[in-house]
């Protein structure tokens, strides 16, 4: 079945978010399910990462900022509480009832996002460029930046 699965998952194509979070799966064993949002901005290249990892021992919040999306990643990680990822799981996946779906404006500058969440067996993933203000792509970004609370975060369009 595990073999079965690995060759379909090569032959279907898979948006950054999705090669994103089976990254994250086999980076950090133990990680059951997870949330990531990669935010690029355009023509600047800068790049926010964030990362929630939950595991049945833990949560952690990852963060990253790099000047352009080749440069090798480091993260900053902080322990969270296991109510803190439930509930940020809950209210993405209550935004996503009605299925958002991939946007991109008709501009040269801005911001792309590319979000995923979910489990290895089952994983959402959007791609976003400059979402529009009110929409439910920007309200899907807003909540998973403001959901790091008190972490230093850079906004990657700036």
């Amino acid at each position: 079945m595990k073999l079965l699965r690995k060759l379909f998952d090569r032959l279907m194509s898979k948006s950054q978010g999705e090669i994103a979070l089976q990254e994250i799966m086999h980076s950090a064993p133990g990680t059951t399910e997870a949330i990531h949002l990669e935010e690029v901005g355009l023509p600047n290249g800068r790049v926010t990462t964030i990362q929630w990892l939950y595991s049945r021992t833990s949560v952690k919040l990852r963060i990253s900022h790099r000047t352009s999306r080749s440069e090798m990643i480091q993260w900053t990680v902080s322990e969270r509480d296991e109510a803190e990822f439930k509930s940020l799981i809950a209210a993405i996946r209550e935004l996503d009832s009605s299925r958002i779906e991939n946007f991109a404006a008709p501009v040269r500058d801005g911001v792309v996002y590319f979000i995923a969440w979910g489990n290895a067996l089952n994983v959402r993933s959007v791609s976003l460029r400059n979402p529009l203000a009110g929409s439910a792509q920007r309200s899907l970004v807003e909540l998973i930046r403001s959901s790091v609370r008190n972490e230093r975060i850079e906004t990657a369009g700036q």
